[in-house]
């Protein structure tokens, strides 16, 4: 009984020792992946600062021309690009995307936004994809809506001249 018990507490504390190890290993594994994860997100950080420069150029934050930004993309984009793991296809496919009310024009912000999100993974191309068709949807359900408060406006004003008419018509006639 007393080498059963002995032998019993040996093996156990073996196989705690074994755990203690094992979960050392993990964690140190685990810690070595946010590392590494932290530094290809500072990498990617950069690789937007870098393109947020890049497309402002000399002038201020805010719109800029598509055919500019296509063009600096093409010069000297495209290793921010590549940084960011995004081609330089799918950027320009981004900027004629987010271009909903065909100006010509798009937010720099919401560009670099936009290929934040392209980076995560492929899904995002579909629901940036359907983010565009969401806001082109939008804005033509905004067109109808001034549409047809501009019918209503004339509408009313038709419907008051015709019941000015009307009344000057009924006094007309009692008198």
């Amino acid at each position: 009984v007393f080498v059963a018990v002995a032998a019993f507490s040996i093996f156990g504390s073996a196989n705690l020792l074994s755990a203690i190890i094992v979960d050392c290993v993990i964690r140190d594994s685990q810690t070595g992946d946010r590392l590494a994860m932290r530094e290809v997100l500072a990498e990617k950080a950069s690789a937007i600062q870098e393109l947020r420069t890049l497309l402002r150029g000399e002038g201020k934050p805010g719109n800029i021309r598509i055919t500019t930004a296509q063009n600096r993309l093409k010069k000297s984009g495209q290793p921010h690009l590549k940084g960011m793991g995004v081609q330089l296809e799918t950027a320009v496919g981004l900027l004629k995307m987010l271009d909903t009310e065909r100006s010509g024009k798009i937010s720099i912000e919401e560009f670099l936004c936009g290929l934040s999100q392209l980076q995560v993974d492929n899904v995002s191309v579909q629901m940036a994809t359907t983010m565009y068709e969401s806001k082109k949807i939008l804005l033509r359900i905004h067109e109808l809506h001034l549409m047809m408060d501009n019918i209503q406006d004339r509408l009313g004003v038709s419907a008051g001249i015709v019941g000015s008419i009307g009344s000057v018509h009924l006094e007309a006639a009692t008198a």
